[in-house]
């Protein structure tokens, strides 16, 4: 007879079921691994989120117009 792995369940994979089912699938029964790609434009867009939030929560400082208006 073949062998079974023993069913493990550790607080991340259930928080992340519990978010979203379609994810866990993914990470955790398909084993699909996110590749570079998408994780560089996940940086990206939380870069550019908190420079928004930053923008909007104290506003814009002479020194950053000056800054923006030296590139082309």
């Amino acid at each position: 007879m073949g062998k079974t792995r023993p069913i493990v369940l550790t607080n991340s994979m259930a928080s992340c079921f519990q978010s979203c089912r379609k994810k866990y699938q993914f990470r955790y029964v398909d084993e699909i691994v996110r590749t570079d790609e998408s994780v560089v434009a996940l940086s990206f867009g939380s870069a550019v989120h908190a420079g928004l939030e930053r923008w909007f929560k104290y506003g814009v400082k002479e020194d950053a117009i000056l800054v923006a208006r030296s590139f082309p």
